[in-house]
């Protein structure tokens, strides 16, 4: 009876963590289509709990209250004459004037977006900062002689209006019919 039980369990664990992975790829596909956030932002933001043979409930959770997104999250940024250009949906395209990268002290690697110029608008804001950076007599950021680090207080950092939360939350909306469909078929397996 106990192996009956263990079976039984096993097999709607294993269902439920099935069912949670497509789920979670399809909130992927929703959200990239309201916003343009990379997967690994994605992940960052969401996580998936899996079921347990002790706990049957599988869900995914998001770990910001509606806090707003960097305007260095989404995926295609560049450059322009007066400022940088960010795409934030298929749609919809964002300039920040005057904007440029800075690379903070702890990754040189990384690029942040800052201005000088005060801006708000519907689509993004910026705030004050005070980022330490690396800054170049040279003009090459990797290179150790005539580097110098300083903390700049005048910089402005770029935040996007959207809010993560709401997004996924429509996106849950339109997958809650889905989910009960994908255990069923994962359960029928």
């Amino acid at each position: 009876m106990n192996n009956l039980k263990r079976d039984l369990e096993d097999s709607i664990r294993n269902a439920l963590n099935r069912a949670i992975t497509r789920l979670k790829k399809e909130q992927q596909i929703l959200i990239q289509d309201n916003i343009n956030l990379s997967n690994k932002k994605i992940n960052n933001l969401t996580k998936v709990k899996r079921a347990t043979r002790e706990n049957l409930k599988a869900s995914i959770n998001t770990f910001i209250n509606f806090k707003t997104i960097s305007l260095n999250s989404f995926k295609k940024i560049r450059k322009t004459s007066g400022g940088i250009k960010v795409e934030i949906s298929k749609h919809k395209s964002v300039f920040i004037a005057g904007g440029f990268f800075i690379y903070p002290k702890s990754n040189k690697k990384k690029k942040i977006i800052v201005t000088r110029i005060e801006q708000r608008n519907k689509d993004f804001f910026t705030k004050s900062s005070n980022i330490k950076t690396f800054y170049t007599r040279k003009g090459t950021t990797y290179k150790k002689a005539g580097t110098t680090e300083r903390s700049h207080k005048d910089l402005l950092y770029a935040h996007s209006e959207i809010k993560f939360p709401q997004i996924v939350i429509a996106a849950n909306k339109a997958l809650e019919e889905k989910a009960q469909q994908y255990f069923q078929e994962e359960l029928a397996k």
